[in-house]
């Protein structure tokens, strides 16, 4: 450690507390955090968290335990980090992308895998456990003097994030859309002293913004001024400054700006260039403490160039290995402080030490008392901790009686109902941490009473804590009179949490709340709740509960029951009962229609023996006449409908009498939810109804009924048969619909489907060269563009959006006309022979017997999104039987059928305001894969451009056509000549591309090279970078020079030149510039 022997500010002497080159460890390399704890420090040094003692005394470490291991090392600038001492005895810190499985020491216990974002741990090796997740490479962690927690991550651009509720809270109860964290709306722009324009020394990606924000540190001095407690520092290395953020707070969580005035400046901005602030701490004097990693090389995975080593370090030799520096800020109006004394042996003047103005002393005076203090420090400790002359020397007395195991009730009680915000929310989370709440009436009452707190952070703190406790009728009545004032998913999903631990008694509440109809939401998500514990006595129990409530309450009813019946399993079925059957006699009864509809589906499915039958006839019968009333609402119909066919095989005519709208003057959106009701029924005779009805229905619900019978293999061999019989015309399917009939996944009906329609359709032209052949001329003439418009509609829009017509499923077709129709027509004829990968025709099937096909969205661990012609469908994985890609376009084939003069009229009204720019066809001329690395290695994947965008787009006016590496037939997808070293040595010295077009301007999209401008300086600037031959018609030709520094830059960041403009927004870090 180092030592100040003269006070005069600076460190003069160093102390070596353990020398493991030589010493005991075999070795120490990339220590990440250190705190005190006991007799030495716990250190972190991924894969391992370490607490290395000195046992006797002498000052000179001498054993090592190892508290935990398992932490990810692949990625050294990624890993544990950032310990901190929490007031409820635990160590908290940050983990980065590197994420890891955590076990103890000994590697007896698993505690699960953890990912980016805080852990925290108990400092024995005895638990461990994620705080908060979901982040991206976490480097930096600090407490509030309050207790609250603020992070930083790097890379992702979320520089600094509040933990609003912990992992453990969210788990119990989460109403959807949030997260343990907020990130906390800032501003992102950075304002470094000295923009480097050296290629080595520029930030690689979030150029201009946080991109490596590091370190967390809340002011908590007592020294400087009063408007900087509070405040937040953090540090951004790559461009050398320490950037001060105000916060806050709004709602449960905060917001942040700049100092007034200083809105475009930072807090320190270095002009050195090896000034690499990474870490700041307030020290004990109040100063601000900030470590510099001291090194011009600050990027860790530098991506332009270097080697990378095993943990993904760039090698570079101009990264320096041995020195660091710590710089001691501290403000010229400082107060002097008081003093302190800190003797472990002396816990009097601990417990006076809590009550100093620097969060330090205060901290290290309570691990101290918690560490050896021993019982005889309580009583001096609750008088503190009840009189103390600040809100934070209480809680930290507060907390620290609680680590000593000697917290009195009555102190908790009283701090409760504190006059100061600060001691209430803190003592909330007392309670939470407790486990002894269920025998204390006064806490339980005082806990109630601050779910009204006028703090929003403290009402947050009583719903979690009441999670602490067993339900009673008492909580829940609280939680369900203060649910409809939450209006924030946080504080709904802690009362969600609270009502998880007795679903049925939190309903029942809601109930006999005041005011039920504002509940809805509640008793829907607690009945989830109830549902998800797949119970079948408690899902009898809650259908006996709301037969015995009151009509005023029947719209709670209902949405319980839907709830319930959609979440319950089919095979969750309580034994059958006279107060069950009562039960539902009484809900079938009720006068509402939707609360009898949401009843039949569980009456249906739970009712073995028929004793319901007669009652649910006059049920059925009044229902079927609500489905046929046009004057009742819409979603009022559907959800009757939807009910009905529950219990479709108690009444033979409840299928044709739904069927029965499908294709009538009812609303779209009522026959679409028929349609989607009819197809997750799996009825053959539902499936016959959709046939039937097929061709009596408009293109939009075509879509919707094809959709539903393409699910099913029996219903799809049925509409092959009603095409083979005639009942059905090929036409009303068309091209696209068609083709997903050929291409079914199930074999059987593929073979089939292949079968009837060529059959119907006759021999058809297979060779699609010759179709081009034959068509081109005719198409390169004038059209009748309103005529193509109005085939565009009938044809494409399902799929591809034209200017504002169209759906935006397949590629935009605006500005496509760029290409020209002679292009264009190869696509349409050919829709297979270049496919983008993410509009390659995925076919999933699904475990309950369902075939869905189309293209993938998006997907995680728990389900997938496709989308098709007819809509969205979120499938979950554990529900996939089986998934297989078509290899084929989702694109039908057979638009010949249009015929030279429709295909003529399409392309006439697609290529309409695109006639002044033609863009040439690169593809035969691609020397390399932007999915890959581009200079030393295809490995080295960040050297390349990442495009945020594939397909045409516009610079200006001018289209360009940014091919994707999985449409491109040789996966190459742009051109890279020779030079430089490794892979880019291997690529070809010319390429020649093949135009046919007469034009008066050539616009180039590109500009960019590997190690360009400004790399090399002056020296390389105004050499030649390319040349360009052009070869007209005859024997002429022409030669364009492009030079490095003047049309050329390089591709890693915003460097101008005077010949070339940035193409903005086409890559992901870096630039494309543009020229003509």
């Amino acid at each position: 450690w180092l030592e100040d022997t003269n006070g005069d500010g600076v460190m003069d002497k160093k102390h070596i507390f353990a020398d493991f080159e030589h010493g005991v460890s075999g070795g120490l390399e990339l220590v990440t955090s250190l705190l005190f704890y006991k007799d030495g420090v716990i250190v972190a040094q991924a894969p391992d968290i370490l607490w290395i003692r000195d046992t006797n005394g002498d000052g000179v470490a001498d054993k090592v335990e190892k508290l935990y291991t398992g932490f990810g090392t692949f990625d050294t600038h990624a890993v544990i980090n950032n310990f901190r001492w929490g007031m409820d005895g635990w160590v908290y810190g940050a983990v980065g992308y590197s994420a890891g499985e955590p076990r103890s020491g000994n590697g007896a216990k698993n505690f699960g895998r953890i990912t980016a974002g805080i852990i925290r741990f108990k400092p024995d090796g005895s638990a461990l456990e994620q705080v908060a997740s979901g982040s991206c490479n976490t480097w930096g962690f600090d407490f509030a003097p309050d207790g609250e927690m603020f992070y930083t991550t790097a890379t992702c651009g979320e520089h600094l994030l509040h933990i609003v509720m912990p992992e453990k809270v969210l788990a119990r109860g989460d109403v959807g859309g949030i997260r343990a964290s907020a990130v906390i709306p800032d501003h992102q722009k950075v304002f470094p002293a000295v923009r480097h324009t050296r290629p080595a020394y520029v930030q690689i990606d979030w150029v201009g913004m946080f991109t490596a924000a590091a370190g967390s540190c809340i002011y908590n001095g007592g020294a400087w001024p009063d408007r900087f407690d509070g405040t937040h520092f953090l540090s951004e290395p790559t461009v050398s400054l320490v950037h001060n953020d105000w916060l806050k707070p709004d709602g449960v969580s905060h917001i942040a700006g700049k100092e007034p005035g200083r809105e475009e400046a930072e807090f320190i901005a270095g002009t050195d260039l090896w000034f690499r602030p990474i870490h700041t701490r307030v020290g004990p004097d109040g100063a601000l403490y900030v470590v510099d990693f001291y090194n011009q090389a600050a990027i860790h995975n530098d991506t332009r160039g270097p080697a990378h080593g095993a943990h993904n370090a760039a090698t570079r030799p101009d990264r320096d290995h041995h020195f660091g520096r710590i710089w001691r800020v501290q403000h010229k109006d400082a107060k002097k402080l008081p003093t302190y004394k800190l003797d472990a042996k002396k816990p009097g003047d601990l417990v006076k030490a809590l009550e100093h103005p620097n969060g330090w002393v205060r901290g290290t005076a309570q691990r101290l008392l918690s560490e050896a203090a021993g019982n005889k420090i309580a009583p001096a400790l609750a008088k503190m901790a009840k009189s103390g002359p600040t809100p934070f020397a209480r809680i930290n007395a507060l907390w620290t009686l609680n680590d000593l195991g000697k917290l009195d009730p009555s102190l908790l009680l009283t701090a409760l109902d504190d006059k100061e915000g600060v001691l209430r929310k803190n003592a909330l989370r007392l309670v939470g941490e407790r486990g002894e709440n269920d025998n204390d009436a006064a806490r339980r009452k005082a806990v109630l009473a601050d779910l009204n707190d006028s703090d929003p952070r403290a009402r947050l703190n009583a719903m979690v804590a009441l999670g602490s406790f067993s339900s009673s009728p008492e909580i829940a009545r609280a939680v369900a009179a203060t649910w409809p004032a939450l209006k924030d998913k946080y504080l709904e999903s802690a009362a969600l949490g609270v009502a998880a631990k007795d679903p049925l008694l939190f309903i029942e509440a809601s109930l006999n709340a005041k005011d039920p109809a504002f509940l809805a939401p509640f008793v829907s998500h607690t009945a989830r709740l109830l549902a998800n514990r797949q119970n079948a006595a408690q899902a009898a129990r809650l259908i006996t509960l709301l037969a015995k409530q009151p009509t005023s309450t029947d719209g709670l009813k209902q949405v319980a029951l839907e709830s319930l019946a959609a979440n319950l399993k089919p095979d969750v079925i309580p034994a059958w009962s006279s107060d069950l059957q009562s039960a539902f006699k009484s809900l079938l009864a009720s006068p509402r229609p939707g609360l009898p509809g949401a009843a039949l589906p569980l009456a249906a499915r739970w009712d073995k023996t028929g004793a319901l039958a007669s009652d649910l006839k006059p049920v059925i019968a009044r229902l079927g006449a609500t489905l046929q009333d046009a004057s009742l609402p819409d979603d009022e119909r559907g959800q009757v409908a939807a009910n009905l066919l529950g219990v479709r095989s108690l009444d033979a005519g409840i299928i044709p009498n739904v069927t029965g709208l499908v294709g009538s003057s009812a609303s779209v959106e009522l026959q679409k939810r028929v349609v989607e009701a009819l197809g997750s029924t799996g009825d053959p005779a539902a499936g016959a109804g959709l046939i039937a009805a097929y061709p009596k229905v408009s293109g939009e619900l075509r879509e919707a009924a094809l959709g539903q019978l393409l699910k099913r293999a029996d219903w799809s061999l049925a509409l092959v048969q009603a095409l083979a019989d005639r009942k059905i015309d090929l036409a009303l399917l068309g091209p696209a619909n068609l083709h997903r009939l050929r291409t079914h996944p199930d074999k059987a009906v593929a073979a089939r489907a292949n079968a009837v329609i060529d059959e119907l359709k006759g021999p058809e032209q297979k060779e699609k060269d010759k179709l081009i052949a034959q068509f081109r001329p005719e198409v390169e003439k004038p059209g009748n563009v309103e005529n193509g418009h109005k085939l565009f509609l009938a044809n494409c829009a399902s799929c591809h959006q034209f200017k504002t017509d169209g759906r935006n499923l397949a590629p935009n077709l605006t500005g496509m006309g760029a290409h020209g129709p002679g292009e264009l027509l190869v696509h349409i004829v050919d829709p297979n022979r270049l496919v983008e990968p993410n509009f390659v025709s995925v076919s999933i099937e699904t475990r309950d017997d369902l075939t869905y096909d189309g293209i993938i969205e998006r997907e995680n661990n728990v389900e997938a999104l496709l989308r098709n012609a007819t809509g969205d469908y979120t499938i979950r994985k554990d529900n996939i039987r089986s998934r297989h890609s078509t290899g084929r376009s989702l694109m039908p084939e057979g638009f010949e059928a249009l015929g030279a003069e429709g295909l003529r009229d399409l392309l006439a009204c697609l290529c309409a305001d695109e006639t002044r720019y033609r863009i040439l066809d690169l593809a035969s001329a691609f020397t390399a894969n932007t999915s890959r690395g581009l200079f030393n290695s295809e490995d080295s994947k960040d050297e390349t451009l990442r495009f945020r965008k594939f397909g045409t787009i516009k610079v200006g006016d001018v289209p360009f056509d940014i091919v994707s590496p999985g449409r491109s037939q040789t996966g190459n997808n742009i051109i890279v000549l020779k030079g430089g070293n490794g892979f880019a040595r291997t690529l070809p010295q010319r390429v020649e591309v093949k135009a046919g077009f007469a034009a008066d301007k050539l616009y180039f999209l590109g500009g960019v090279g590997g190690w360009a401008y400004p790399w090399g300086g002056d020296a390389l600037k105004d050499k030649p970078a390319a040349k360009i031959t052009l070869h007209f018609a005859g024997d002429g030709t022409e030669e364009i020079v492009l030079k490095n520094g003047v049309e050329f830059a390089d591709y890693t960041g915003a460097f101008d030149v005077p010949g070339s403009k940035e193409a903005p927004d086409l890559v992901q870090r870096g630039q494309v510039r543009w020229f003509s």
